[in-house]
């Protein structure tokens, strides 16, 4: 029985060192995105992996963001008395689970699909817009200063299915147009 109040313990510690209780609300605007995407009608094993791409990913971010603060965690009276200044629980601990966490979100990720698994990387490595846009200039590619364009699939009218054929003919349309001086534009198939 003490093992048992020892465990739950120490699970509401870690709740409470990744904010959970914020995760757990914040999840509703993942749902949302998640059932916009979907069209309302999300397979139930998609939702459950996105879910849990979502929770891993948010929480192995606190977990990293805790054991990188907790130095100065340490030194300022108001979170000094964070689990890891008060010594509840270790950077060493933080660190492997934010690693858990981030580990599940490339699985997830690999469960969601193969676009999703490639990005993942992405996504944990922190590099934002302007990082990006200076080693796409680094790297020489036309595309370092551009404005963000929607990804193709936002280009097809909803409900109807998404099938290469169809975003090829849309890309080579837009490809079409910027070869006759066109720029930054987005094409949008409507009708049949």
């Amino acid at each position: 029985m003490e093992l048992a109040h020892k465990l739950i313990r120490k699970l509401r510690a870690y709740g409470t060192l990744v904010m959970f209780s914020h995760t757990i609300f914040s999840l509703s605007f993942g749902a949302v995105a998640f059932l916009a995407a979907s069209n309302g009608r999300p397979r139930l094993w998609t939702a459950a992996w996105a879910a849990l791409a979502f929770l891993s990913a948010r929480t192995g971010a606190n977990a990293l963001n805790r054991a990188v603060d907790a130095r100065i965690d340490a030194k300022n009276p108001r979170t000094a008395g964070r689990q890891i200044p008060r010594g509840e629980i270790s950077v060493r601990e933080t660190v492997a689970l934010s690693a858990a966490c981030f580990a599940l979100l490339v699985v997830s990720a690999a469960m969601l699909n193969p676009l999703c698994l490639v990005l993942s990387p992405l996504a944990l490595s922190g590099i934002g817009k302007a990082e990006l846009r200076a080693l796409s200039r680094q790297a020489g590619l036309f595309t370092w200063n551009k404005p963000a364009y929607a990804c193709l699939a936002t280009r097809v009218p909803t409900g109807t299915a998404l099938e290469a054929g169809t975003l090829r003919r849309g890309e080579e349309a837009e490809g079409a147009l910027m070869a006759m001086g066109f720029s930054d534009l987005n094409g949008y198939r409507s009708g049949g």
